[in-house]
């Protein structure tokens, strides 16, 4: 009885050391939370800079050959953009999905390069967020579609009876600007631009007489009856925005896009618009709510 007894006391201490050494593990390791994974074809593209140099990876950027260099320890990898062929230490190799720039950032394969230099990769489905394990630190890095405009591109769009222009003019302090030039019923010019960040899609407009504003576009995460309110400057009121579906197909003056989230927006002045945007180009369409090309109608007629 007396050995059984001891035999029961060694189990006891042994499960309570192992889970004190679990504990102090995780005690120990460092939780980065960040935002912008993207799912590409089934595989999950991250930041580039943003990711790596936060495991201790030193990144370098040729613009001209359009190629990443990526040195962590004895690794160095080599990756071009758009091209599945990739050099590990010398040694050449082909992945599935290739490196690819969305919204003027550098979005690379995250599990093979993380598992490259050592780095254990998991992936949570209910909260779309890949983690990323290595030497007493996680990167929880969440995934969200992108929809920002492609900077090098130029998009036009057609607005009530006239045409309207988007072309990209310059990117500066984060911000990418677009140059608009209006031609319905008065000639007005303005600068337009779309940021990106964990809460949403801004738009801001700053126009010739150096009145500017800012109002949250889009909200994430991308939930059907997701609300949100923006107030606008001048004595405005504000506008109440919500989102009505995440995979609406949207047509008007010919044009169809499909998978765009709608969101209904409702005005304090009394006046109320519905707009649609689609991922990796933004806004593409707004109609009022009777679903009629009125005086919020737009549509995107070319990306070029």
């Amino acid at each position: 009885m007396k050995r059984l007894m001891m035999c029961v006391v060694m189990l006891v201490l042994g499960f309570v050391l192992i889970l004190g050494t679990a504990n102090e593990t995780k005690a120990a390791s460092t939780v980065v939370k960040m935002d912008g994974a993207e799912v590409v074809n089934g595989r999950t593209l991250v930041p580039l800079r943003s990711v790596f140099e936060e495991l201790g990876a030193n990144v370098i950027w040729n613009q001209q050959q359009k190629t990443v260099t990526i040195t962590h320890g004895a690794k160095k990898i080599m990756l071009k953009i758009d091209s599945n062929q990739v050099n590990v230490n010398g040694q050449p190799q082909t992945i599935d999905v290739a490196p690819a720039i969305i919204g003027g950032r550098t979005y690379v394969p995250l599990r093979f390069i993380s598992e490259t230099i050592g780095a254990v990769v998991k992936w949570e489905p209910a909260s779309k967020t890949a983690i990323v394990i290595y030497n007493g630190k996680e990167l929880h890095i969440k995934t969200y579609r992108s929809f920002l405009r492609d900077t090098a591109k130029t998009y036009r769009f057609s607005h009530y009876e006239g045409i309207s222009v988007l072309t990209f003019f310059e990117t500066k302090n984060n911000r990418d600007y677009w140059q608009t030039a209006f031609t319905y019923d008065e000639t007005e010019t303005g600068m337009i631009y779309y940021r990106e960040t964990a809460n949403g899609l801004y738009m801001g407009t700053k126009w010739n007489d150096g009145n500017y504003n800012e109002n949250l576009e889009l909200k994430y995460p991308l939930a059907v009856g997701s609300s949100w309110v923006n107030y606008n400057p001048g004595g405005y009121g504000y506008t109440r925005s919500t989102i009505t579906s995440t995979d609406k197909t949207f047509r008007i003056l010919g044009e169809t896009y499909t998978n765009t989230v709608e969101v209904k927006v409702v005005s304090s002045t009394g006046y109320s618009y519905i707009a649609y945007y689609k991922a990796g180009v933004g806004l593409v369409g707004a109609l009022n709510v009777n679903g009629e090309c009125g005086e919020q109608c737009a549509v995107l007629r070319e990306v070029r």
